[in-house]
């Protein structure tokens, strides 16, 4: 009785999974923005903190909460003087604010820091076509293959300079960039 009652329960799941699949409008999928891409140039900022203990682990090790932080986080062993500036300074975003960033000198670096939460952001300035807007897209950054889904989210025009901020994935090769150029690409 068991296995009929566990076959029909997952006789309907599987039914209604395909069906969900089969009738989901494809206007309600995110679809890229329009425009052939540009570059960019900018800061990478991700929510980090440095240390003055710091534990025995692996770079790119994740932390577990305890006795180094309140919440899990990614430990690597050296920091460049950053760790500062957090997403949070990103808010109001414009030309003047991102050149005060980028041009801020380090603090001390060299400890360790730990890196928390999944995500970063890209603030950049952008050089391409000018109906650039919020939404989907994917980055190359330099020297590098891979490309990434990112989001814009926001722009801020000048008559001087266009920014961008995005927000990524936080992946292994984003832990060690900070300065840096980048493609952006629609497909």
């Amino acid at each position: 009785m068991s296995a009929l009652i566990f076959a029909a329960v997952c006789a309907y799941a599987g039914t209604a999974v395909y069906a969900a699949l089969q009738n989901t409008p494809q206007s309600s999928l995110p679809t890229l923005a329009k425009s052939e891409g540009g570059e960019l140039r900018g800061i990478i900022l991700r929510c980090e903190q440095s240390l003055t203990e710091a534990p025995s682990a692996e770079a790119g090790a994740r932390i577990p909460a305890g006795n180094f932080s309140s919440e899990s986080a990614i430990f690597m062993p050296d920091s460049d003087g950053y760790e500062h500036i957090a997403p949070a300074d990103l808010d109001s975003l414009d030309s003047v604010k991102l050149k005060e960033l980028m041009q801020s000198p380090p603090e001390i670096g060299g400890g360790a820091k730990l890196i928390y939460g999944f995500d970063c952001y890209f603030a950049a300035f952008y050089k391409g076509e000018s109906d650039i807007e919020p939404g989907p897209c994917c980055i190359r950054f330099e020297d590098d293959t891979e490309i990434l889904r990112a989001e814009i989210v926001s722009v801020s025009r000048s008559e001087a300079d266009c920014v961008l901020l995005l927000r990524l994935m936080l992946t292994e090769k984003l832990l060690q960039r900070r300065f840096c150029s980048a493609e952006l690409i629609y497909n």
